[in-house]
């Protein structure tokens, strides 16, 4: 099985700043779920959607 850091060291297609991006939203995800904070819940303390966030996340 392939780690994100195996994949990172293969990856061709994705610049720097897009790798960042994803691990950024990835950890936001990450500890929204740790704190057992809903996207609906965060979302409204961001002033945007739910489903706006959704997007973000997936």
């Amino acid at each position: 099985m392939n780690t994100w850091d195996d994949l990172l060291k293969n990856q061709t297609a994705l610049t720097k700043e897009e790798v960042y991006i994803i691990d950024s939203l990835s950890s936001l995800v990450v500890q929204r779920i740790k704190r057992g904070i809903t996207q609906a819940e965060l979302a409204k303390q961001m002033g945007m959607s739910q489903s706006q966030l959704a997007r973000l996340e997936n």
